[in-house]
C-alpha cells in the first residue's frame, strides 16, 4: 500500500489510544505520548492518552479501553509493565490492534542476562560483564569503573556506578545476585530499526560516566551527532547495523526498536529498547530524512 494512502487511513481512524504510564517511567511515557499527539496532527478528540497505573489495577484501564473501542492502541509504556511483557499479555486479551513489541520480544529483550547470553550466541561484542553471586562478585570482579544493572530495567534507572573496591563491597551487600558490566569509554551509537531494517543512526556524546536519567530527561551536557561527522567509520556502522538486525530478528522484533552500542575499537552492545522513547526516535528519523508522516506510518503500520 502506498505510504500516502496509509497515512490517510490513519487520519481517518475515529479513535486512537496512546497508552502511557507504567511503573518505573511514567513521566518518560507521558513525554512520548505528547510527542506522538503532536506528530499525529489530528484533533485531541480522536486521540486519547490513557494511563496504565499498576497501582490502580487493570479493571479500570480495561473499562476505559473498551469504552473508547480504539482502531489502534499505540503502546508507549516504557520500562516495567510496558517493556517486560505484562502490557502485551493484557493487550492481547483485549483483542485490539496495538503497536510495539510482542510478549516474546518485550519479555526477552528487557532481561539483561538473557540478552548478554544471546549476544555471545550471535557473536555480538559486549563489554566485560557477568551474572554473579555476591561472593563471586567480591572475589572475581576487579574491572573499574563498572556498572551494576538491574536484571530488568531501562533508561538508566537502578544503575549504580562502581569506581573502586570500597564501593564494590558496599554495593554487594544490597543484592545476592548481580549483573555487572564494565564501562567502556566512548560515545553511544543508537540504531532505530524495524522489521530487521536499519531506519537510521545517531551518536550520543555526553560528559558523564554513563548516560544518566537526568541527562536523558534534560539533554544537559549531551550532544547528538551524525556518526559520520563524528568520524565513525563505514565498517563500524555496518557492523553495528548487522548486530542490531541479528538481535532484532532473533527476539522476533515487531515494531520500532532502538538498539544501543558503545563504539571504540568495535561496537559493543549495551541495551535493547523494545518501546524506545519518542523523543530520541524522531530525532534519529529526522536526521536520516524521514518526515512526520513517515514516522507515524512507521509507528502504526
Amino acid at each position: 500500500m502506498h505510504k500516502i494512502l496509509q497515512y490517510v487511513i490513519i487520519l481517518k481512524m475515529k479513535n486512537i489510544i496512546i497508552l502511557s504510564g507504567g511503573w518505573t517511567e511514567p513521566f518518560a511515557s507521558l513525554k512520548s505520548a505528547k510527542t506522538v499527539i503532536s506528530l499525529l496532527k489530528i484533533k485531541h478528540s480522536n486521540a486519547h492518552i490513557v494511563n496504565l497505573d499498576p497501582a490502580d489495577g487493570l479493571l479500570n484501564l480495561r473499562k476505559q479501553i473498551l469504552d473508547i473501542s480504539p482502531d489502534v492502541i499505540i503502546n508507549l509504556v516504557h520500562g516495567y509493565w510496558g517493556e517486560d511483557g505484562y502490557a502485551q499479555i493484557f493487550l492481547d486479551k483485549l483483542g485490539f490492534p496495538y503497536t510495539g513489541p510482542s510478549f516474546q520480544e518485550a519479555h526477552t529483550s528487557m532481561n539483561k542476562h538473557i540478552m548478554h547470553e544471546l549476544c555471545k550466541e550471535l557473536s555480538v561484542p559486549i563489554p566485560k560483564s557477568g551474572y554473579v553471586s555476591e561472593s563471586k562478585y567480591i572475589e572475581k570482579v576487579h574491572c573499574y569503573p563498572h556498572i551494576i544493572k538491574p536484571i530488568r530495567g531501562g533508561s538508566s534507572y537502578g544503575i549504580d556506578v562502581i569506581n573502586n573496591e570500597n564501593e564494590k563491597i558496599n554495593h554487594a551487600a544490597k543484592d545476592p545476585i548481580l549483573i555487572y558490566e564494565e564501562i567502556i569509554d566512548g560515545p553511544e551509537l543508537c540504531i532505530a530499526i524495524k522489521k530487521g531494517k536499519c531506519l537510521g543512526t545517531i551518536l550520543i556524546d555526553h560528559d558523564d560516566q554513563i548516560y544518566t536519567v537526568h541527562a536523558k530527561n534534560t539533554d544537559e551536557n549531551v550532544r547528538f551527532i551524525d556518526p559520520k561527522i563524528y568520524g565513525v567509520s563505514d565498517k563500524m556502522l555496518e557492523d553495528a547495523k548487522s548486530y542490531a538486525s541479528k538481535l532484532y530478528n532473533h527476539v522476533n522484533g515487531r515494531g520500532i526498536a532502538r538498539i544501543d552500542f558503545k563504539v571504540t575499537d568495535k561496537p559493543y552492545f549495551i541495551d535493547y529498547n523494545s518501546i524506545p522513547g519518542m523523543v530520541l526516535i524522531p530525532r534519529i528519523l529526522k536526521l536520516n530524512g524521514y518526515s512526520d508522516e513517515d514516522m507515524i506510518d512507521l509507528l502504526i503500520n
